[in-house]
C-alpha cells in the first residue's frame, strides 16, 4: 500500500520510511496527544484531510499512511527540497 501511494504522489519510498521510522517506529497504533498512527499526523489537520483526500479515520493504517504522504507531498510541492519538506513535516 505505501509502494502505491507513494507512487500516486511522487514522495520517494525511502523518505516515507523515514518518516515512519522517525515518528512511530513503524508502530501502527502510535499516539503522543493529539498525533496518530505510523505518520503521527494531529487531529488538527482531520477536518482539511477529510475535505482534500476524504481520509476520516487518522487511527486506520492506510488512511493515516495516506495523509501523511499527501502531507509530506505538499510539503515537498512548497519547499522544493525534501530536507527541508521533512523539516517542516515534523
Amino acid at each position: 500500500h505505501l509502494i502505491d501511494v507513494c507512487g500516486e504522489y511522487g514522495v520517494p519510498y525511502h523518505i516515507a520510511l523515514a518518516v515512519i521510522q522517525a515518528e512511530s517506529s513503524f508502530t501502527e497504533n502510535a499516539s503522543n496527544g493529539d498525533c496518530y498512527g505510523y505518520m503521527q499526523i494531529n487531529s488538527f489537520n482531520a477536518d482539511w484531510l477529510a475535505s482534500a483526500i476524504g481520509v476520516t479515520d487518522l487511527t486506520d493504517p492506510y488512511q493515516n499512511l495516506r495523509a501523511g504522504i499527501f502531507i509530506l507531498d505538499g510539503l515537498f510541492d512548497d519547499y522544493g527540497d525534501w530536507h527541508k519538506a521533512l523539516i517542516a513535516y515534523n
